[in-house]
C-alpha cells in the first residue's frame, strides 16, 4: 500500500482535481499536488489497500504552493488505517552508496 487516488470538489460540487497521492503514515497522512486541492471545499481519498469502491473524507494539513505539494489527513469515521507503508521517511542525510527512492 502506498498510492491512493485523491479527488477534490469545489463549492458547486464540480470535480476540479484528481491525482495520485502517496501514503506518508499508516494513520492517514497523504502527500499529493497542491494544484489538485487548491480552492477545494471537499477532498476525498480512494484506493486504500486497492479498494476504489470506498471513499474517505480528508482535509488539508499544510501546503507548499511553490513546490506544488499538499499534505492531507484522512478524517473519516469509517477509516482505520492505511496498513503497512512499504517505505519510510528519513530526515537524516543520505550516505554514499545508500539506496533511496524518490517521487516527483
Amino acid at each position: 500500500m502506498g498510492a491512493v487516488g485523491v479527488q477534490s470538489i469545489d463549492n458547486e460540487n464540480n470535480t476540479f482535481g484528481s491525482a495520485t497521492g502517496f501514503a506518508l503514515s499508516s494513520n492517514g497522512l497523504i502527500v499529493t499536488n497542491y494544484h489538485v486541492v487548491d480552492g477545494a471545499t471537499s477532498i476525498f481519498i480512494r484506493g486504500i489497500n486497492g479498494d476504489f469502491s470506498k471513499t474517505y473524507n480528508a482535509k488539508v494539513i499544510i501546503t507548499d504552493k511553490n513546490n506544488d505539494l499538499a499534505i492531507l489527513k484522512i478524517e473519516d469515521n469509517l477509516f482505520s488505517t492505511l496498513g503497512n507503508i512499504p517505505y519510510n521517511i528519513d530526515i537524516n542525510p543520505v550516505k554514499t552508496g545508500e539506496t533511496i527512492f524518490v517521487l516527483g
